[in-house]
């Protein structure tokens, strides 16, 4: 019985992986020839061009480019740009720039691999001193090197702002230029810019009619959200009052027929928008002065407001509209560096911030300024 039970037992696992061993077999018969030529070729190209047979590495793309279906593309228009440079082939770079935008016009396809310039990456950084040797060497003409540098500057992220210039200037003095489209796509990648969300700290003094009206100094807290977009300083803030604020006199709360009494409870609000430019510029520090537009309210937290039972209640005191100056400096505190050369960095940083507004109105209680100085602290994400 035994005997026969181990039989059986023998007999249905050699069924089971003999029927997983004819799935498996027909899982593989649907590879494609091409695309497994193509991700093989690929990775030779990477293994000579690191190993220094440039001149094999060439021959194996003609080969592939030669002999594959061309429906497929072997690689990518920037993938094209990195193994030329690579390899130090200036001409088949010149080339490439030239027909940027048709490079895999005919090739629709392409098979999904890891990208290339993630794999020469290390290398090509180390490279780049004897590759811009040979390119200062090489007899080509200048206009045509100039293309050349203009890459390898972007490449190795020097000074983006300073790149886009000379690529503006190169493009005015040649208009006919048969790199016309390679430059566009070169120059819309030199636009630098980050994004910071940041909360901040601080204290207000008041002065004029409200400071009479209300008490003079207090705390606050703030939000912002701001973008740097090269030397553009953009920003939505949001701040308001944190300790403890009075009135000096009875006022009315606006369309309520709450009367607010004296040294009852308000709160500051203040919100709107700067815009500023970046003045000076280093790694790790940034400083730029700002103009402010937006509004000032002062609102009563009166005893009676939050007792009322109506869903929508109104406790505003006072309401202005607001202009001012300031002026910002942002402390970089820790970065994290990407992953890949083109990926945005993140970092964490501090703003010290100073500023004055002025409350543009004639009205009763309202009229005056505001001199503010706060800390804030965030994170941010692209480039600084």
């Amino acid at each position: 019985m035994k005997k026969l039970l181990l039989q059986m037992l023998f007999l249905t696992a050699y069924i089971c992986s003999d029927a997983q061993g004819d799935i498996r077999s027909q899982i593989l018969s649907y590879n494609d020839s091409t695309e497994i030529m193509i991700r093989n070729g690929r990775q030779l190209l990477v293994d000579q061009t690191l190993s220094g047979k440039h001149q094999a590495a060439l021959k194996t793309l003609n080969y592939l480019k030669e002999n594959i279906d061309e429906r497929y593309a072997i690689l990518t228009p920037v993938e094209e740009l990195i193994f030329s440079l690579s390899t130090r082939n200036f001409p088949l770079f010149l080339y490439n720039a030239r027909n940027f935008n048709t490079l895999t016009q005919s090739r629709a396809r392409m098979v999904f691999h890891q990208n290339m310039h993630f794999e020469l990456q290390d290398y090509l950084i180390n490279e780049m001193p004897f590759i811009i040797e040979d390119l200062d060497k090489n007899s080509m003409h200048e206009e045509d090197k100039e293309i050349i540098r203009f890459y390898i500057r972007y490449y190795m992220a020097e000074n983006l702002e300073e790149l886009q210039a000379s690529i503006k200037r190169y493009q005015k003095e040649h208009p006919d230029s048969e790199y016309q489209y390679f430059l566009n796509e070169l120059k819309s990648q030199t636009l630098t810019g980050r994004i910071n969300f940041n909360f901040g700290y601080g204290n207000e003094f008041l002065d004029g009619a409200i400071a009479e009206t209300f008490t003079d100094r207090f705390h606050v807290m703030s939000m912002e959200i701001d973008a740097i977009i090269n030397k553009l300083y953009l920003s939505i803030f949001f701040s308001g009052s944190i300790s403890k604020i009075q009135s000096n006199i009875d006022l009315p709360v606006k369309d309520n027929d709450v009367l607010h009494s004296k040294d009852e409870k308000v709160s500051s609000m203040k919100f709107g928008l700067k815009i500023g430019r970046v003045l000076y510029s280093k790694p790790g520090f940034n400083f730029y002065p700002y103009l402010t537009i937006g509004g000032y309210e002062m609102n009563s937290q009166s005893s009676a407001i939050r007792n009322n039972n109506s869903s929508v209640v109104e406790n505003t005191l006072t309401s202005s509209f607001m202009t001012g100056v300031g002026a910002a400096g942002d402390i970089i505190i820790k970065r994290w560096q990407p992953q890949g050369l083109y990926n945005s960095s993140g970092y964490w940083f501090l703003r010290p911030q100073i500023g004055y507004d002025r409350f543009l109105s004639s009205k009763a209680h309202t009229n005056g300024s505001d001199f503010y100085f706060m800390i804030s602290t965030g994170i941010g994400l692209g480039s600084f």
